[in-house]
């Protein structure tokens, strides 16, 4: 299914400020962008963030309404995790040759409803 082909939620659903939600059309752009790479090529996913620094995602996870979570590595290669609200999330996907010791795949978070909020 394409990215733009994905049914949009009613306005009445609140679908349009949950994590969930962002977060598995980001998983289904990565999953349409590694189907279009030339064999033994794989997907690096940065995420860009405000202040400049730039972060080398290995897992997107959410909490509803409206904040991913992304782990990975910073530029000097320590491990990071940023709380993000979806909207000032700003994703590059680049086609890149894997080094053999670092063969690696991008996770997603399940759904769960853990990771939603109740109101009170």
């Amino acid at each position: 299914m394409d990215l733009f082909d994905m049914p949009i939620a009613p306005m009445d659903s609140g679908k349009y400020e949950r994590a969930d939600w962002f977060q598995a059309r980001i998983k289904l752009q990565i999953e349409e962008f590694a189907e279009g790479l030339p064999q033994g090529q794989q997907v690096l996913a940065r995420v860009f963030l405000a202040n400049g620094e730039v972060i080398t995602a290995r897992w997107f996870g959410y909490y509803n309404p409206n904040i991913l979570i992304i782990n990975g590595v910073d530029e000097l290669d320590r491990q990071t995790q940023v709380l993000v609200a979806q909207n000032a999330a700003q994703i590059v996907l680049t086609a890149v040759e894997p080094t053999p010791d670092k063969i690696e795949k991008i996770g997603f978070q399940p759904h769960s409803e853990q990771a939603t909020t109740t109101d009170t």
